[in-house]
């Protein structure tokens, strides 16, 4: 249920997160599906929730989303810096406090 009456709300829960990858379910109304996309970090899971809403919003179907699936790395945005020794380093360009917090 949707913490508004009247309200017909879009869920989204983070099923798995690794380094290279999280799972998305998303649900509205009797819908639910699934996307599997290569950007880490939960503010990415918000914005693919808030790109679904508007999808929804729209018109566009559930399975429309699953091309959220081939959204590819944006340079110095929580990038991925690959290593021979097999370490999480990441590049990530904050340019307030908040940001870079967060």
């Amino acid at each position: 249920n949707c913490p508004v009456d009247g309200i017909e709300c879009l869920r989204g829960e983070i099923l798995q997160t690794s380094r290279g990858f999280q799972l998305v379910r998303s649900r509205y109304r009797d819908k639910e599906w699934r996307v599997s996309f290569s950007l880490i970090g939960k503010h990415n899971c918000l914005n693919l929730l808030a790109a679904e809403g508007i999808g929804i919003a729209m018109g566009l179907k559930p399975d429309a989303f699953l091309a959220l699936e081939n959204i590819k790395q944006i340079p110095g945005r929580l990038e991925r810096v690959l290593n021979p020794f097999d370490f999480d380093i990441f590049i990530d360009y904050a340019h307030t406090p908040d940001g870079l917090e967060r």
